[in-house]
């Protein structure tokens, strides 16, 4: 997995070569953070849709892998239950008492299944729905209330936002590689990464060192 520095230099380079133009670390973090964002929005399936993607994420094995580093399981400890604040896309619930899927239900049919004396939630098979947004974060709503102390969520975490940690020693950067905060993706997905934080500077280029690189990488699925 490639280091935020050589990351931070690989950058830094191509920019200054195609305009000489200059960034700060601060600011290439920033600049980082979006273009990760953007890949992550778009391995979901829908890149127009970032930041507030509801797209399903079983559709491609290999997008199904890259993402699944960012894979994170909840219980449901009360009802309503806020989800974590780093909550990007819920994948599914189960109920652990007996390992069985928990639907999800929206607004129009959860009147008529509450009402209804066929198929009404129980302990055995309840229902979640997303109730509301609170504070930036997705409140759930399980019915019957009894049955939340089961329920288990997995969903996708936003991806930990980098950050360069230095001293500057004169003129030269000392970099504290203990302190700092990595990528978490894979070195396939932080080629994609570059080339979107590169785009995002203006800088559009056809490098076909990156290229060669990117297709090694793809060959041997690394």
């Amino acid at each position: 997995m490639a280091d935020l520095l050589q990351v931070h230099n690989r950058i830094l380079f191509h920019l200054n070569k195609e305009s000489g133009a200059y960034v700060s670390h601060e600011e290439l973090d920033d600049i980082i953070d979006q273009a990760q964002m953007q890949e992550f929005s778009f391995l979901l399936g829908n890149e127009r849709e970032y930041p507030n993607v509801r797209i399903a994420v079983d559709r491609n094995f290999k997008v199904h892998t890259e993402l699944l580093r960012f894979k994170a399981v909840t219980t449901m400890g009360t009802n309503p239950f806020s989800m974590p604040t780093n909550t990007m896309y819920i994948v599914g619930a189960i109920n652990t008492a007996n390992n069985s899927q928990v639907k999800f239900v929206d607004e129009d049919e959860l009147g008529g299944i509450l009402n209804s004396e066929i198929v009404s939630p129980s302990e055995t098979y309840p229902i979640l729905n997303l109730e509301a947004y609170s504070s930036n974060q997705m409140v759930l709503q399980a019915y019957p209330e009894s049955a939340t102390p089961n329920i288990s969520v997995s969903y996708l975490r936003r991806p930990v936002a980098p950050q360069l940690v230095y001293a500057m020693s004169g003129r030269q950067v000392v970099y504290d590689d203990v302190n700092s905060v990595q990528l978490e993706w894979s070195d396939v997905s932080i080629e994609k990464i570059i080339q979107r934080s590169l785009g995002m500077l203006g800088v559009h280029f056809n490098a076909q060192g990156v290229s060669t690189y990117y297709e090694s990488k793809q060959s041997s699925g690394n």
